[in-house]
């Protein structure tokens, strides 16, 4: 495993990698994107790393609002912005149709 941390998906910005009370966390310095904290500084490095490789839908799921298939977490109406490449900001999953 290396500790090298890939550019940040959103905008290519420089990640760097924290520590804070609530857990480890990687995240961009430019746009502020981050990865959910994890609880070693490997898995937080290993989870950012590969954000950009993991797939999700949004599902449908109560009036109108949806939610990330990977994380379950409610993310925008992506009838919204058609053809715009939406990334979700809590797992980084890219959302595809």
């Amino acid at each position: 495993m290396t500790n090298e941390l890939k550019p940040c998906p959103f905008c290519g910005g420089e990640a760097e990698y924290g520590l804070t009370m609530a857990g480890e966390e990687v995240y961009c310095t430019n746009c502020g994107a981050a990865m959910p904290r994890t609880t070693t500084k490997d898995a937080a490095i290993e989870a950012w790393n590969t954000r950009a490789e993991r797939t999700c839908h949004n599902t449908e799921y109560l009036d109108g609002c949806f939610a990330c298939s990977a994380c379950g977490e409610e993310l925008e109406d992506p009838r919204q912005e058609p053809g715009f490449v939406k990334w979700c900001p809590f797992c980084g999953a890219k959302v595809v149709d």
